[in-house]
């Protein structure tokens, strides 16, 4: 019921929506990602037709990071007047698969910190290639949605703390006095951490 009433609830794009989420392992994708404030996340899409030769990392300029990569931009749009803002992205990158395999393309974004939890119209992000609109993914806010970002995580997200992780190995990356946190490294009770989420 509550699949039925989101895809209602869903603006459509122009000309269409070929966007949607991609489902992990043999799980139905949801019609909505729920998403909290501020929160990096990476959005794993069905339908971008655009082909991403090699991931794009984003680095931050003076103006903060870029709004497209790879011909790619992400609008959030929101609110009764549909009103759109750009959000910038910090990386892209996309699944190699033959035929009848579609490609997942994973954008890596931030959302914003001033997203309304308690709007009634849900917000959603338009997906554009090349500066036309391709559709859209409905967004589901929630106050809290903390994940530990961990040397395992498709963000393309780099901590430079990490580099010594060897890559068949999940570590978080929980900071303590310069240092990522391990087995020999512990940290007690009164430890001063830096958690990257």
């Amino acid at each position: 019921m509550l699949a039925v009433c989101l895809l209602n609830a869903q603006p459509s794009a122009p000309g269409g929506n070929a966007i949607s989420l991609a489902g992990e392992g043999y799980q139905t994708p949801s019609p909505a990602l729920n998403v909290a404030l501020g929160q990096i996340v990476v959005a794993h899409l069905h339908g971008i037709a655009t082909t991403i030769e090699s991931d794009i990392v984003a680095v931050a300029g003076p103006s903060g990071f870029q709004h497209t990569l790879g011909g790619i931009s992400v609008d959030l749009v929101e609110g009764a007047n549909a009103t759109a803002t750009s959000l910038e992205l910090r990386a892209i990158f996309q699944t190699r698969c033959v035929d009848p395999c579609r490609p997942v393309t994973g954008i890596t974004l931030q959302i914003p910190f001033d997203l309304p939890t308690d709007s009634i119209a849900l917000p959603w992000m338009r997906i554009s290639e090349n500066g036309k609109p391709a559709g859209g993914v409905l967004l589901l806010p929630v106050t809290d949605n903390v994940q530990v970002i961990n040397t395992c995580d498709d963000s393309r997200i780099f901590i430079s703390a990490a580099y010594s992780v060897p890559q068949n190995v999940c570590a978080s990356d929980v900071m303590h006095g310069g240092f990522r946190t391990a087995a020999l490294r512990p940290t007690n009770s009164r430890s001063r951490l830096r958690i990257f989420c």
